[in-house]
Order: structure tokens, then C-alpha cells, then sequence
């Protein structure tokens, strides 16, 4: 018995074109569609042709910022998708709020611990982040880590393609 290697019998295909002078610098931005064919060829010479499609896409993208200072904030964030038509999972990690203001006492909420006025929408290409009325929810001083994902993979094994901004916020009733 033996083994035969594959062979290539033509090239891949070339890259994109170059855009036109004066526009832009390197390839046109994604997405890129390829095709690629293989023909495999048995003992016998029976053939098979097997297409393989692909679609690369940009890489999701998150703008940042920061809320306040103010007396409440909100900020909203702007995002660019990777695979069109798709809401990405959005997630709040690494709060840091310290003591003070941070004191679980009275309306302050717990040391690393988000208040009670606090929300995080995403919808339609923005990200907003809301703090509420430091009369209300208490004073809130720190960061949050802004973490958005798709649900597609764009890596070696299962890496979700992902953008993570820190959004530092200072909400005091001090300012109202």
C-alpha cells in the first residue's frame, strides 16, 4: 500500500485589487468572499470536485469613553460588527468602586459593586451605559470594563471575536 501526497494544480487566488490612488492606503476593508476547489482523483481515476466557501469579515470593534463626572451619567458607545445582521452579547466585568464612595452604607452601594440606577442597553450599533441619580442610588466612583461578543468564531478553536473597552465613571451627588 502506499500513500500519495496531494498536489496543488493552481495558484490561489490572487488577493483583492489595490483601491484607487489617492483614497486609501493597502486592500479595500472586508468582507472578502473565496472560493476554493479541489479535485480529488482516486487509484481507479475516478475525480470529485469539493468547493469550500469562505467569507472573512472586519473584526468586531467598541469605541470608548467615560461617564461624568456629573450628578448621574450616561454614555453610549458606538460599535462596528464583524458579521453583519447580529446583536453581540454585551458584558460588564471588573468593577471597581472603592470605599469611599463605595461604603454599602445609607444609598452608597458596596465596594465593587454596581448601584441600583445602573443599566447596560445594546441595540442598533451602540452600546449605552447608564448611571442614575446619586440622590437616589448613591455616589459612584470607578471603572467598568465594557465587553461585547459575537457569536462567531475568528480564531484558533472556539475564540469568539470580541472588543472590551474601560469606561472610567464618576457619579457624585456633589454635582447636581
Amino acid at each position: 500500500m502506499t500513500i500519495n501526497s496531494l498536489s496543488l494544480v493552481s495558484p490561489f487566488p490572487p488577493p483583492p485589487p489595490p483601491p484607487p490612488p489617492n483614497i486609501t492606503v493597502g486592500p479595500p476593508p472586508p468582507p472578502y468572499d473565496f472560493a476554493f476547489t479541489t479535485t480529488i482523483t482516486d487509484a481507479l481515476g475516478g475525480t470529485a470536485n469539493v468547493t469550500a466557501y469562505y467569507v472573512t469579515y472586519p473584526h468586531i470593534a467598541l469605541t470608548g469613553g467615560s461617564c461624568g463626572p456629573s450628578y448621574g451619567c450616561q454614555i453610549q458607545l458606538p460599535y462596528t460588527l464583524g458579521t453583519p445582521n447580529i446583536t453581540p452579547k454585551l458584558t460588564i466585568t471588573n468593577v471597581i468602586c472603592g470605599d469611599p464612595p463605595c461604603t454599602g452604607t445609607g444609598l452608597e452601594p458596596g465596594v465593587n459593586t454596581l448601584p441600583n440606577g445602573f443599566s447596560a442597553q445594546i441595540a442598533n450599533g451602540i452600546v449605552t451605559i447608564t448611571f442614575g441619580s446619586p440622590g437616589v442610588d448613591g455616589d459612584w466612583v470607578g471603572s467598568i470594563d465594557v465587553t461585547i461578543t459575537d457569536n462567531n468564531i475568528c480564531g484558533p478553536g472556539q475564540t469568539l471575536c470580541s472588543a472590551t473597552v474601560t469606561v472610567p465613571v464618576d457619579s457624585e451627588a456633589k454635582f447636581g
